[in-house]
């Protein structure tokens, strides 16, 4: 039972860490300008 939390609680903080990882990188300027001058859908 407790190794099914740890690994619950690793995994969470794991897909969390990627997620606001993610996050931060499409939210730099350089990232939002190079979609609005190529016309990609970001």
């Amino acid at each position: 039972m407790l190794r099914m939390i740890v690994i619950g609680v690793v995994g969470g903080v794991t897909i969390w860490d990627g997620l606001d990882t993610g996050m931060v990188y499409t939210n730099r300027t350089e990232f939002r300008l190079s979609c609005r001058t190529t016309k990609t859908p970001c």
